[in-house]
């Protein structure tokens, strides 16, 4: 079967026949009848996790899927569980623990230093969670982990207040900024340990692999 994800944008579109949104994440551009409605479109990735089919775009919380009948159930904050606004479209599952490990960049908001990083439980119960900041606003698509180890990397794209204050879509290239890399223990002993790189920007954005090594 095939469904359409009824998120509230999805909704309110259909009802007005015509497309409400402006440029890209930029929801200063989008049309007054949507202001304030969830621009989720739950369209990156899907995954089963705790009996639910969560549909992932990293903007926005997972927008959740009864399994079976692919009606749309709403967003999900994991019962109260997640604060963050956002929450990644390639969380990884432990398939050896059962855990889900994720997190959220922009996690206060639009253009946000903020980012979050979970750790839930086989049952949907959040046992280990983080907020820091970035040392760049980037677009953090994609994470790896280990048995031991969380690992977060920035990209060369950037945004900014500013960016969105002038109409522009969320996102620019900025060859010029370093990557970094975030390293953080899942067990919780210890603290975040930011790497830094070179100003020449790898574009990292999907992760096969990682292990821990020594």
């Amino acid at each position: 079967r095939t469904r359409y994800i009824h998120t509230p944008r999805y909704k309110a579109e259909r009802a007005a026949r015509r497309a409400l949104s402006g440029r890209y994440r930029n929801r200063s551009t989008n049309d007054p009848s949507i202001a304030g409605i969830s621009l989720n479109t739950g369209n990156t990735t899907p995954l089963l996790f705790n009996g639910r089919l969560l549909c992932l775009k990293e903007d926005s919380p997972p927008m959740a899927v009864d399994p079976h009948t692919l009606e749309t159930i709403g967003e999900w904050d994991f019962r109260g569980q997640m604060k963050a606004k956002t929450f990644t479209a390639h969380p990884k599952l432990d398939l050896a623990t059962g855990e889900l490990i994720a997190f959220s960049y922009e996690a206060r908001g639009d253009a946000t230093d903020d980012i979050a990083v979970f750790i839930f439980d086989r049952r949907g119960r959040l046992k280990r969670e983080w907020w820091f900041k970035s040392p760049v606003i980037s677009m953090m698509h994609d994470m790896a982990v280990t048995d031991r180890h969380i690992i977060l990397p920035t990209t060369g794209m950037t945004t900014s207040r500013e960016r969105l204050d002038a109409g522009l879509i969320h996102w620019t290239y900025d060859r010029t900024m370093p990557c970094h890399v975030a390293i953080l223990p899942r067990d919780g002993k210890g603290d975040v340990r930011w790497f830094h790189g070179t100003p020449e920007q790898a574009m990292l954005l999907h992760t096969t692999n990682a292990r821990t090594e020594g």
